[in-house]
């Protein structure tokens, strides 16, 4: 089993490992209990008790940073008597479902095996690799789709919006490494221009980082701007004076100097 008891409780927590709110379904949310009753519920126990199901849900949409429409059928701001929760239409909802297999799988099977230091195993749940967003891709798999759709403009000013939205969340990460990654790539596949305007960008929100002075200095050089390079490979000194390969790329520029 995925967890104690029954498969979306750990510790206490509601919790469901994947897209929840498309999992379950209501026949009346405004019936009284002896009339209630839940349709169509595939992978959780058909006996859940209302709020319990209501809590689930609640706990995953915000895993994933969605609401009910997400996955169910319905209309946002009518009365919920008026949604077909017991629908498929949606494929989120069919995807959900497979997901919660998936890991209760990864956890009956896999993670049960691992042990912390309070002899309790860990648990995936939906916020493991979710936070907060419906697809749980990393800031270099988005931005890297953008360029090849969009262009690197598009890809700064996503790279933009996503850091006013979900800066200081554990959505995204915002530091230095995935622009670098991203950059490292473009520069791989011949693409330089765009990898320098990756780590312009990543050296206006990270100033202070001798890496991405070091990263852009060799994308400067590379493209035959050696006044650029050299400013590059200084600045990165400046901020750390043993950055070796910045050192011996000055050297090689200024002749040996």
């Amino acid at each position: 089993m995925m967890m104690t008891m029954r498969p979306w409780r750990i510790r206490g927590l509601e919790i469901v490992p994947v897209i929840a709110v498309c999992l379950a379904s209501s026949a009346n949310a405004q019936a009284p209990k002896e009339q209630q009753g839940f349709k169509n519920l595939q992978i959780l126990p058909k006996d859940i008790a209302r709020p319990e199901l209501i809590q689930t849900m609640r706990s995953v949409s915000g895993a994933l940073g969605v609401r009910c429409v997400f996955c169910h059928v319905g209309e946002e701001g009518k009365p919920m008597d008026t949604w077909d929760f017991a629908a498929d239409d949606k494929p989120e909802k069919k995807i959900a479902r497979t997901m919660m297999q998936m890991t209760t799988e990864l956890n009956s099977k896999w993670v049960s095996q691992l042990k912390s230091a309070d002899h309790t195993p860990p648990q995936i749940a939906c916020a493991t690799c979710h936070h907060g967003k419906s697809s749980p891709r990393s800031l270099q798999d988005v931005l890297g789709t953008t360029v090849d759709e969009k262009g690197v403009t598009a890809a700064v000013s996503q790279y933009r919006e996503l850091r006013d939205k979900y800066y200081g969340r554990d959505a995204y990460d915002f530091g230095e490494p995935p622009l670098n990654i991203l950059a490292d790539k473009l520069s791989n596949q011949k693409k330089n221009a765009d990898a320098i305007t990756l780590l312009e960008l990543n050296a206006e929100f990270n100033p202070k980082s001798a890496t991405v002075q070091g990263m852009l200095g060799s994308a400067y050089q590379e493209s035959g701007a050696k006044d650029k390079a050299i400013a590059a490979y200084k600045k990165a000194l400046e901020l750390n004076p043993n950055f070796e390969p910045a050192k011996r790329k000055l050297a090689e520029l200024q002749g040996g100097k």
